[in-house]
C-alpha cells in the first residue's frame, strides 16, 4: 500500500461538511493511523515539518451526521493547514485538502 493520498477539490472537500462542524478534538478516538498516511503525501503538500516530526494535530472536527472527520495538521505558514478527511464508517482516509484560512475566509482584512 504505497499509493499517494488523493487531493480533494474544493467541491469534494465542502461536500464532507454536512450541517455544522463540531470540534471533537478532546473526545475523538483515532480511527486510522494518520501518520503512516502522512508519509505518503506528495512532497509538494505544504505541511509543517516540525508538526509532522512532533505528530501535532491542531484540531479534529466532525460533521453533524458523524460521517466525516477533518483532522487539521499544521501547514508551513500561519493560518494554513492540511486537512485529512476521514470516512468515519469506513475508517479510511478519503483524501486531503490544503486549507489556507486567509484565502478561504479572507481573514487578512
Amino acid at each position: 500500500m504505497n499509493e499517494l493520498i488523493k487531493q480533494l477539490s474544493r467541491e469534494e472537500y465542502l461536500a464532507t461538511m454536512s450541517g455544522k462542524m463540531h470540534n471533537v478534538t478532546e473526545t475523538a478516538e483515532p480511527l486510522v493511523d494518520i501518520w503512516s498516511f502522512v508519509k505518503r503525501l506528495p512532497k509538494s503538500v505544504p505541511l509543517s515539518e516540525y508538526g509532522v516530526q512532533k505528530r501535532l494535530i491542531e484540531a479534529v472536527y466532525e460533521d453533524e451526521q458523524k460521517t466525516y472527520q477533518h483532522i487539521l495538521l499544521f501547514g508551513e505558514k500561519k493560518n494554513s493547514y492540511v486537512v485529512l478527511i476521514i470516512d468515519v464508517e469506513e475508517r479510511s482516509i478519503l483524501g486531503y485538502y490544503p486549507l489556507d484560512i486567509d484565502k478561504e475566509y479572507r481573514t487578512d482584512k
